[in-house]
C-alpha cells in the first residue's frame, strides 16, 4: 500500500471490524490467513481500533517487534530501527527477540529490533495520539523535536540552524493541517524569527528557514516557555 502523502491521513477498515488510521508519511501492508489477522507497519505512525467480530487474533509487526491485541486502541510509530507503542485503552502484548511485556492504557514502550526485554513507561496517550484528531500536542518539548514533527506535515522544509534555539522548550496545541501557523505561534512566544526563502536558496543568518524552507533569528532569548503555556494562536 502506498504511503500517505505529506499532511495526509487515511482511515482503513480492518477485517473483523475496527480501523487503522495512518498518519502523514505512513504505510502498512495487510495479511489475512486462517489463524491470524496480520498488519505490518512499514513506515510512520498508525493508530488501531481493533474490532472483535472475527475470532482470529489481531497482530501488528514493525521490524522485529510484534504487538498482539487483547482488545484495545493503540498506536505504533516506526522510526528507523525503533518502534514506539502507545496504548490508549485496553491492553496489548509487545514482544521483541529479547522478551515480552504487557502494555495497558496510559503506558508506552520504545523497542529496538534487537532490544532486550521491553521497558514499560507511563505516557500521555491523549497527547501522543492527538494527530488522529488533527492536532499536535507538545508539553515542554525541545524546539528541535517540535520542528522535526512539524516537518512531517509540511510539504516544504523547516530548517532549524541554531543549536541553542533548538534546546528552547515548547508547549502548545497546533493543527496538523497548518504547520506554518504553529511556527508563527512559536516565533511569537520564543522571540524567534523565521525567514521564508525560495526552495534551494541557502540563507546563512537566521535559525529557521521556510518556503521550500524556514529559520529563527536569536537575539537575547526570553525565558523558556513553561510546561503549561499554550501559544495564543495555537489551535483550540
Amino acid at each position: 500500500m502506498a504511503p500517505t502523502a505529506v499532511g495526509e491521513t487515511q482511515r482503513i477498515a480492518l477485517a473483523g471490524g475496527g480501523t487503522a488510521q495512518l498518519d502523514t508519511g505512513s504505510a502498512i501492508s495487510l495479511h489475512d490467513d486462517p489463524q491470524w489477522r496480520d498488519v505490518q507497519v512499514l513506515a510512520g505512525a498508525v493508530s488501531f481500533e481493533v474490532g472483535h467480530n472475527d475470532p482470529r487474533p489481531f497482530r501488528v509487526r514493525a521490524g522485529r517487534v510484534v504487538v498482539t491485541d487483547v482488545g484495545t486502541t493503540f498506536q505504533l510509530r516506526r522510526n528507523g530501527d525503533a518502534t514506539d507503542v502507545v496504548v490508549a485503552s485496553g491492553e496489548v502484548e509487545v514482544a521483541t527477540t529479547g522478551g515480552k511485556a504487557v502494555l495497558r492504557a496510559g503506558e508506552s514502550a520504545t523497542l529496538a529490533d534487537d532490544d532486550a526485554t521491553p521497558r514499560v513507561t507511563p505516557v500521555d496517550a491523549d497527547a501522543a495520539m492527538a494527530w488522529t484528531r488533527g492536532r499536535l500536542m507538545f508539553v515542554d518539548r525541545p524546539l528541535k523535536e517540535v520542528v522535526a514533527e512539524l516537518n512531517r506535515y509540511y510539504p516544504g522544509r523547516i530548517v532549524l540552524v541554531d543549536d541553542a534555539a533548538g534546546k528552547r522548550r515548547v508547549s502548545g496545541v497546533f493543527r496538523t493541517n497548518d504547520p506554518l501557523a504553529a511556527l508563527r505561534a512559536i516565533e511569537t512566544n520564543l522571540g524567534l524569527h523565521a525567514t521564508h526563502v525560495a526552495p534551494g536558496l541557502f540563507v546563512p543568518l537566521p535559525p529557521f528557514f521556510v518556503g521550500g524552507l524556514a529559520v529563527p533569528r536569536v537575539g537575547a532569548p526570553p525565558p523558556p516557555m513553561g510546561p503549561t503555556h499554550t501559544p495564543t494562536n495555537s489551535a483550540k
